[in-house]
């Protein structure tokens, strides 16, 4: 995770992993903390807003099949 600059989530996945990244400053355990660092971007249909900080979301263009 030192070198890693950007993470791609889904927006199941980003609601998971969420939980972890916003308690990592509590419980400042070292994945957590690294998860808090790199941008994340996200890809949804249904998500309107983000609550963790460093997170561009995308959901305008996402082709539906």
């Amino acid at each position: 995770m030192d070198q890693v600059d950007i993470l791609l989530f889904g927006r199941i996945t980003y609601e998971l992993i969420q939980v972890i990244g916003l308690t990592a400053i509590a419980d400042d355990s070292v994945i957590e903390i690294k998860m808090n660092e790199p941008i994340r971007i996200v890809f949804s249909k249904t998500l309107e807003k983000v609550k963790w900080k460093n997170v561009i979301l995308i959901y305008n263009n996402i082709k539906k099949n």
